[in-house]
């Protein structure tokens, strides 16, 4: 995108993220490219469908554009992972980042349209926050459905879901442990109409059958240091 503008949060500042000058300077190059709309991009007569809040790259062509060696790129990606901001799908071709909760963030405005002249924040309409409050919580719940469905192909670990892996002492890694969770019920083709609660007792399992010990539990600094 050439045009328009996206959100950054104030809250994005209590990670620490910006404490390392090249996570954030990867985070942000991240949000300013990933897709606003669902687009269908054709690489070698693959067609690849991608959703908002998702792009195509490799750490060849970030470690060119941000001037981070690949090493660097791939050490920071895994920050950003391990920070539970982002998913990565890598193919021995390219890579799909994809962006947790874009939506949630983001959804609300048309990034490349706005006028330069946008509205502070401060003085939306009442009805526009009326409106954000209703998005918050349909994302709440976009995991629920009226009737059992197939695990939904964008599954994918939210902030609401790590908080509540975390509020019940998991200290495992969430990636690992939500990908066995979408193997396993993709080979059984189960069936549920709440996937959230499907996850959440998944987890409740693991810890019941792994529990965690507290010389496992790593700080957000110990991460970044096992990282470098």
């Amino acid at each position: 995108m050439h045009r328009g503008y996206i959100k950054l949060w104030r809250k994005s500042f209590d990670s620490g993220l910006h404490r390392d000058h090249k996570t954030w300077a990867l985070w942000t190059y991240i949000l300013c490219n990933v897709t606003y709309r669902e687009i269908d991009i054709n690489i070698n007569g693959e067609t690849i469908h991608l959703i908002p809040g998702q792009m195509i790259t490799g750490r060849k062509k970030l470690s060119k554009e941000l001037h981070i060696s690949e090493r660097g790129i791939r050490t920071r990606l895994n920050h950003l992972k391990n920070y539970g901001n982002l998913t990565i799908k890598t193919t021995n071709r390219y890579s799909i980042i994809n962006v947790i909760n874009w939506n949630t963030y983001q959804q609300d405005e048309k990034l490349n349209d706005q006028p330069n002249d946008q509205q502070a924040t401060s003085k939306r309409p009442a009805s526009d926050h009326k409106q954000e409050v209703k998005n918050v919580k349909e994302v709440k719940n976009i995991y629920k459905f009226s009737k059992k469905v197939p695990l939904p192909s964008n599954f994918t670990i939210t902030n609401e879901m790590k908080k509540y892996a975390l509020e019940k002492g998991s200290n495992g890694n969430l990636e690992n442990l939500t990908e066995d969770f979408c193997i396993h019920h993709r080979q059984k083709g189960n069936k549920f109409n709440d996937w959230y609660a499907a996850w959440q007792k998944w987890i409740r399992n693991d810890l019941k059958w792994n529990p965690p010990t507290h010389s496992n539990i790593l700080t957000p600094e110990q991460l970044r240091a096992l990282n470098e």
